[in-house]
């Protein structure tokens, strides 16, 4: 029988974090493209940690560019249903980003406690 060694689980305890995050990221196949709602643009998340890691949505944000708002975008990839990108078009959803449409994003770096609360669920 195979005796587990103290050293062992404190090696499999250190590396855990750098491989945690690798876990949470989708294979290719189901984020390639994101589209944000009508009257909002596709910018990155500047509240994101650094060495952040997870799906490709979850580094950005689509912002609303009459006011405060924001949500994230919603993802579509080719392993996907068409019908599920032909929806998101059908209801006006789009892939421009903020800087294709001349709009600069407010820097704000604290997050929303009512978003923080919604990604929590």
């Amino acid at each position: 029988a195979y005796r587990f060694e103290h050293g062992t689980l404190l090696l499999t305890l250190a590396l855990f974090p750098f491989f945690s995050g690798v876990m949470s990221v989708l294979p290719p196949g189901y984020e390639e493209e994101l589209y944000c709602p009508e009257e909002y643009c596709l910018t990155r998340d500047p509240r994101l940690p650094p060495r952040y890691s997870g799906p490709r949505s979850r580094f950005h944000l689509c912002i609303h560019m009459k006011s405060p708002r924001r949500n994230r975008p919603r993802p579509w990839g080719n392993k996907m249903d068409p019908a599920v990108k032909d929806k998101l078009i059908k209801e006006n959803y789009h892939m421009k980003t903020c800087e294709e449409l001349g709009f600069e994003p407010p820097v704000d770096t604290a997050p929303h406690a009512a978003e923080r609360r919604r990604e929590m669920e």
